[in-house]
This record gives C-alpha cells, sequence and structure tokens, in this order.
C-alpha cells in the first residue's frame, strides 16, 4: 500500500515538473518572440530614418550643385561686365 502512494506521489512530482518546465518553455518562446517584433520595429525605424537622410543628403548636394551652377554664371555675368568696363 506505502509502495502504491510512493508510485503515485512520484507520477505527481513528474507531473508537476514536467509541467513547470512546459510552462517554462512557452514563457522563454513568448519571450524571444516579444524581442523579435521589438528589434523589427527599431530596425523598421531604423530603415526610415536612413531613408531621410539619403533624401537630405541628395537634396543638399543638388542644393549645392545648383548655388555652384549660379555662382558660375555670376561669374560669367562679372568677367563680361569687367570686358565691357575694359573695353
Amino acid at each position: 500500500m506505502q509502495e502504491n502512494q510512493l508510485s503515485v506521489y512520484v507520477a505527481l512530482m513528474q507531473l508537476a515538473i514536467l509541467t513547470i518546465g512546459v510552462v517554462t518553455v512557452i514563457l522563454k518562446m513568448g519571450k524571444r518572440d516579444a524581442m523579435i517584433d521589438r528589434s523589427m520595429d527599431e530596425l523598421l525605424v531604423l530603415k526610415e530614418i536612413t531613408k531621410d537622410l539619403v533624401k537630405t543628403d541628395i537634396e543638399q548636394g543638388k542644393s549645392i550643385i545648383t548655388i555652384i551652377g549660379e555662382l558660375k554664371e555670376l561669374r560669367h555675368r562679372i568677367e563680361t561686365l569687367e570686358r565691357y568696363q575694359h573695353d
């Protein structure tokens, strides 16, 4: 009789340990999935920031090219005026 109770006790303990193990694995998987989701969100934000930085850099490059073109045009006009003054 005591041996039967001991077997039931051991079986219940095994079930409890197995249940704790399964719950622990499920919780760890949930935490891992949450970390992956958070990392994905952060990567999307970084991707948008990078796009904006590249866009700004390109726009500034265009502005510089435009300014250089305007400066060359002004230089040409000044040189033309100087030639007229010397003639």
